[in-house]
């Protein structure tokens, strides 16, 4: 899956290529840092886990491993129930309370109810799925794969419409997702081949229409993308840089300067922060970043392959899968 293995291969490529300028930037910021050190936890999950969401209504986070479907509670910290299901992605509908996650070794969708702690039912869509999001107000499961994104009803499965996206483009295939929910935009990132430039695009999808609206070059084979519905920005991250795109005007910028593994990008909106992880410089750290000024605040050291970034912008816990030590970091911002 897109999530550990896919990051994997591009971060550990990457690594010796941009480590010298990356880490020197990564110096740099850190080193200009006045701010105290940030208190790391370390929560033993197990597996390889590639994703972490949080409920903020009940203050759960749920842990996919790759082996188990992990709750945690955000008050201790401490593990809960753990569901023997093969899930590498997971995201929650909190006015359910429920939870959706991806069983990759059965290529299935599952829903679990927070209240019980068991599987409400499963849909079995036969593909590969790279990436998962929930449109909380519509009650819409989205998922990427291969040229297309489909979108299902979440409560009876069933396939409402499938989006193509990288038809046509030669070796490129849908990756990472994000929703706003308030404006009905679901942003998707085309991964390419490095031999066709660009060599990665982002799209635009409009649940109203079911089309692609907008799509933007990149200069990187990959990207994630997160969204603040407050401000209406897409921050992608893009390996070299961040492309800012505001969804009303359409107007987009690039942001140099804050290393990155194209794989790990998280917005709480309450503190103005952007949570990114960077594992090419050999460093290994979690970077907060102003969403006002685009620079970095704070380096957060957390331990080896960070991969992706989830917050609770509730209670400012941040929560980064560390793929090959089977923990996941938590910190308050």
């Amino acid at each position: 899956m897109r999530m550990i293995i896919g990051a994997a291969t591009v971060g550990i490529a990457l690594a010796v290529a941009t480590a010298g300028s990356a880490l020197a930037a990564s110096q740099a910021n850190s080193s200009s840092d006045p701010s105290p050190a940030v208190k790391v936890h370390q929560i033993p999950v197990g597996g390889h886990p590639g994703a972490v969401a949080v409920d903020q209504k009940r203050g759960i986070a749920w842990a996919a491993t790759g082996v188990n479907l992990i709750r945690i509670s955000e008050a201790t910290q401490h593990r809960g129930a753990h569901l023997p299901i093969g899930a590498s992605l997971v995201r929650v509908d909190p006015s359910k309370a429920m939870v959706v996650a991806v069983d990759a070794a059965h290529g299935t969708i599952v829903e679990v109810s927070e209240r019980t702690n068991k599987v409400i039912r499963s849909f079995a869509e036969n593909v590969t799925i790279e990436s998962l999001v929930l449109d909380t107000k519509t009650h819409t499961i989205w998922f990427s794969s291969g040229t297309s994104v489909t979108e299902l009803d979440e409560t009876t499965g069933h396939v409402l419409h499938t989006v193509p996206v990288a038809s046509g483009s030669r070796l490129k295939f849908t990756g990472a997702l994000a929703v706003d929910s308030t404006r009905g935009l679901v942003w998707v990132c085309v991964d390419g081949d490095g031999r066709n430039p660009p060599p990665g695009l982002i799209a635009e999808i409009r649940e109203s229409t079911h089309r692609v609206s907008k799509k933007f070059g990149i200069d990187s084979n990959i990207c994630t993308p997160a969204v603040d519905p407050a401000t209406g920005k897409v921050w992608a991250a893009a390996g070299d840089d961040f492309r800012i795109i505001d969804e009303k005007t359409g107007t987009n910028k690039v942001v140099t300067g804050i290393p990155n593994n194209a794989d790990g990008v998280a917005i709480d909106h309450r503190a103005n922060n952007v949570v990114v992880t960077d594992n090419k410089s050999g460093t290994n750290d979690v970077y907060l970043v102003n969403e006002t000024t685009k620079k970095i605040t704070r380096t957060i050291k957390v331990g080896f392959f960070p991969i992706s970034a989830t917050v609770d912008p509730v209670t400012g816990n941040a929560y980064i899968p560390i793929a090959f030590r089977g923990v996941v970091t938590q910190f308050h911002i």
